[in-house]
């Protein structure tokens, strides 16, 4: 479809040198009429008007004449003709009368001044922009720039740097600009201004960097000592933000993004900078120091500059780095930045804000990218990890002597055949024992050493007052604290991705190992451990360090204080930890549904139910009181019971008057003879005291007649179920006060005795004991019952507790293997009597 320009055309008057070139003044003139370019058939037009702009300092095309101003034009144009054909069209068109060619004019929306392309020709048109400007192309453009940043007049550098931070953006003048030197134009304009000038050149190079960062090979080293310089120096948040953005970038210039380090080739950028910074001593504090600046973008920009110095220095293996962040105390100063109070409230995060808000914060807003700081999270991890898979050396022996003098051990009191074992090493070859904890297990016993220098001390102190099996190894719980620590921040895995949620705990990570290693230290007194419960107290440090620095869920409930954490570690005793670590196992992993645990409950029940059935027997053994029940008083006569001499009791019916006096309350004292044949007893009016064994005890009751134990006591009482073969139960349908825990020992016959019991725990113990002398016998009451489970639990917990201390994994199947075949030839034989 061809364009239409059918327009009328706007004499206006020439423009005053304009403050942006592509926001032209003009004032409107009478119009005149304009004919028809082209008049074909028209399916979708727009009217726009264009207004051609003069081409101002180009030395290399030719001007316009001075009598051809600024003039508005207004046209119809088709989507469907291509863009080039509409600038031709306009340049050619009698109105404008323009005699330069149309290869050096380009089209831009007048309000926002973005180029037009044919990419986004069609979006201009559907946001409905009726104004265009035809100015110069972008290469004109780029041509002029580039000759006012090398003006001598500070007015035109200033204009021309200014122009350069939206024009840049532009890949055809970004292009143009890179083939006229203009990144070198722009070095001289940095190494040479102040002020907003600076300010613009630099926001420009950082853009033009962002777009092209191979560019950053032409960047020399005296450029980047410059950059340096200005960071550390200028106070102007608009000068050092965007040069603290430009030196990250060099920085991150030549590092591989796959395994192997590039550092290390002098020629790239990230060498350079590396090299400028370490000459600088108060380069690093100074960053570190911004990330306190309430500017939000100029401590993002640091906090960015940071990761990517210390990702470099790990990459190479260079510890300095991160040891000189830890002097500086980086981790807590990231921690209280506002970097992190700004962080929004997304799903992955809100936990991390909530721990912020609740432990750090007083009043903060805003948004910002958490990418930075999840990338120093990832730093830490990947330099802990550094150090844990490097081995120590000889390099490294000088850190052994400034753990011992922070010991105040001293060395004349010290056997020299045991100088490293009273810091609890194993053995007198300590680098021995930092195998599976490289350098990261002795460096973390160092600064624990120093940083908690009276606790390091007086734990060795009243370690060495114990005796020697009774001490705490303290050397090497630190370093099973250290292994526990990277196992659960996966430190041990290696990976250097960004990890995708926050995690503050593992920023302290020195200061987190303080606080397991002491607490192991007190677990080991309060157990009284030796050198064989190493395990068991270390799997105990294991269990509350997976409690107390465990985020769970999302909600931001999941994240302890500081305080918190560090009460759950220094004032949880043993009885608590144990407590939890025994229910974790029970239901970890389905534990309990395990086929060896099952075997091991069954076979514990049956030992607590044996020891159980031993104690009550002993509680017969040992003798109790009863009350004689007292017969019912009826309108017939009461019932009283005569014991024959063969020990069976009879009811005999009595008439008696209603006037007859109250009958005294009558005791017997029971107890079972050894041989537990007998039941031997004494009937008094009161209580006394009776002596050992069966002389005070002339009557008896013969086992071998007990054919029923009848229990009467509330349902609470009993056992809920029972086997076929336990005492039955009455099914009395009423009884009286003194009836409620009362056992009625029958025969064949009739009833041979009843004993009620004073209270619950002689009724439990009685009607238990009784009902177990038989063979066939069971549990009756709930309370043995609950005993005999009680006791199982603890067994298999104490069972469970053993195995996790001895690191023993439980299979989920028994594989029982079979007596192998006797070789018939062969000249022995199996017995069990062997």
């Amino acid at each position: 479809m061809e364009t239409i320009l059918d327009a009328q055309v706007r004499r206006v008057t020439q423009t005053p040198t304009r403050a942006h070139p592509h926001r032209p003044y003009h004032r409107d003139r009478p119009q005149q009429s304009m004919s028809p370019m082209v008049s074909p058939q028209i399916s979708r037009s727009i009217g726009f008007r264009f207004v051609v702009q003069e081409l101002r300092g180009v030395r290399d095309a030719r001007s316009l004449p001075p009598s051809i101003g600024p003039r508005s034009v207004k046209a119809r144009i088709d989507r469907e003709v291509p863009l080039d054909e509409i600038i031709a069209q306009l340049v050619n068109s009698q109105q404008l009368a323009i005699a330069e060619p149309a290869a050096l004019f380009a089209l831009r929306e007048k309000k926002s001044g973005s180029l037009v392309t044919e990419e986004n020709l069609d979006l201009f048109l559907d946001r409905g922009a009726a104004s265009f400007v035809l100015g110069p192309s972008p290469v004109i453009e780029a041509v002029e720039i580039v000759d006012k940043l090398r003006s001598s007049e500070p007015s035109a550098v200033k204009l021309a740097t200014f122009s350069l931070r939206t024009l840049i953006k532009e890949p055809v003048f970004l292009s143009a600009f890179i083939n006229r030197d203009g990144l070198g134009a722009i070095q001289d304009v940095i190494k040479g201004s102040t002020g907003n000038t600076l300010a613009y050149a630099l926001l420009s190079l950082q853009q033009l960097l962002e777009l092209e960062v191979r560019r950053a090979r032409s960047l020399g080293k005296e450029f980047v000592a410059k950059l340096v310089q200005i960071i550390a120096t200028e106070p102007l948040i608009n000068i050092v933000r965007p040069a603290t953005e430009v030196l990250r970038l060099l920085s991150e210039y030549g590092r591989s993004s796959g395994a192997t380090p590039r550092l290390s080739s002098s020629n790239e950028g990230s060498a350079i900078v590396f090299d400028l910074i370490q000459q600088r001593i108060d380069f690093l504090p100074i960053v570190v120091g911004r990330l306190y600046a309430n500017d939000l973008p100029l401590a993002l920009a640091n906090l960015e500059l940071i990761n990517s110095l210390f990702q470099g220095a790990t990459e190479v293996g260079d510890e300095r780095f991160h040891m000189e962040l830890d002097t500086l105390g980086t981790s807590k100063i990231v921690a209280v930045s506002p970097v992190f109070r700004s962080l929004t409230l997304s799903s992955t995060n809100t936990a991390f804000l909530h721990y912020l808000e609740q432990n750090l914060l007083d009043t903060w807003t805003g948004e910002a990218n958490i990418a930075a700081i999840l990338g120093y999270q990832a730093n830490v991890v990947a330099s802990l990890h550094a150090q844990l898979v490097t081995p120590v050396d000889e390099a490294h022996y000088g850190l052994f002597d400034d753990i011992w003098t922070a010991s105040g051990i001293d060395e004349t009191l010290v056997d020299e055949s045991t100088k490293w074992q009273s810091l609890g090493f194993r053995t007198e070859e300590p680098q021995t024992e930092f195998k599976s904890s490289g350098v990261l297990g002795l460096k973390t016993l160092l600064a624990f050493a120093l940083d908690h220098k009276n606790e390091f001390a007086s734990t060795l102190k009243d370690m060495l007052a114990r005796p020697a099996a009774r001490r705490c190894p303290l050397a090497a719980v630190s370093t099973a604290v250290v292994l526990a620590l990277a196992s659960h921040f996966h430190i041990t895995d290696g990976e250097t991705r960004t990890p995708p949620t926050l995690n503050p705990y593992v920023l302290q990570f020195n200061q987190c190992h303080a606080l397991a290693t002491r607490f192991s230290a007190r677990m080991w007194t309060e157990l009284g451990a030796t050198e064989s419960d190493f395990e068991r107290v270390a799997t105990l440090m294991k269990s509350q360090i997976a409690h107390v620095l465990t985020i769970d869920g999302s909600d931001g409930r999941g994240i302890k204080s500081w305080d918190n954490i560090r009460d759950q570690f220094l004032k949880a005793d043993y009885r608590s930890v144990r407590d939890r670590q025994t229910r974790e196992l029970e239901t970890g992993d389905d534990l309990l549904s395990k086929a060896p645990v099952r075997h091991l409950k069954g076979r514990l029940y049956l030992e607590s139910f044996e020891f159980v059935r031993n104690q009550r027997i002993a509680c017969l053994h040992e003798g109790a009181w009863f009350r004689v029940p007292v017969a019912t008083a009826t309108a017939n006569g009461a019932s009283t019971s005569i014991t024959t001499a063969s020990g069976l009791k009879k009811q005999v019916k009595e008439l008696v008057s209603p006037t007859a006096p109250t009958v005294t309350q009558k005791w017997r004292f029971y107890r079972l003879a050894a041989n537990k044949k007998a039941l031997h007893y004494i009937e008094t009016n009161e209580r006394i005291a009776i002596a050992p064994g069966l002389d005070d005890l002339p009557e008896r009751i013969m086992i071998a007649l007990i054919s029923d134990i009848s229990p009467h006591a509330p349902p609470d009482n009993q056992a809920k179920p029972r086997a076929p073969w336990t005492a039955s139960v009455s099914n009395t349908s009423s009884s009286t006060p003194s009836q409620l825990l009362t056992i009625t020992l029958r025969s064949g016959d009739g009833i041979i005795a009843e004993l009620a019991a004073p209270n619950e725990a002689t009724y439990s113990e009685w009607l238990d004991g009784l009902s177990l002398l038989r063979p066939d016998g069971s549990i009756i009451t709930s309370q043995t019952a609950d005993y005999v489970q009680a006791l199982t639990d603890i067994g298999v917990r104490i069972k469970l507790l053993d195995l996790s201390g001895e690191k023993v994994d439980i299979p989920n199947d028994i594989d029982v293997r079979q007596v192998p075949a006797c070789d018939r030839a062969a000249s022995f034989y199996y017995s069990e009597n062997l």
